[in-house]
């Protein structure tokens, strides 16, 4: 990215953000681990993990790149 269009933007908010998705993905694979042992459909239980996963990548995807929310204010 040239420098020009780089310093439009708060690197440190988007920076903060893409740590957040990312623990927050992360808590959604590894939350659900205990769980495995005790429901009788694991199968159902990771598919759904899955999903959210996916749900929240998607979307705070899409979070990120609408409404300028990073870009640096004048």
């Amino acid at each position: 990215m040239p420098r020009e269009k780089k310093a439009e933007y708060d690197e440190e908010a988007l920076t903060r953000f893409v740590g957040n998705l990312l623990m927050l993905s992360g808590a959604v694979l590894v939350v659900p681990l205990p769980l495995l042992l005790i429901v009788d459909k694991q199968e159902r239980l990771i598919n759904t993990t899955w999903i959210v996963y996916v749900a929240v990548i998607i979307g705070g995807v899409i979070y990120a790149n609408t409404g300028n929310r990073f870009k640096k204010r004048r």
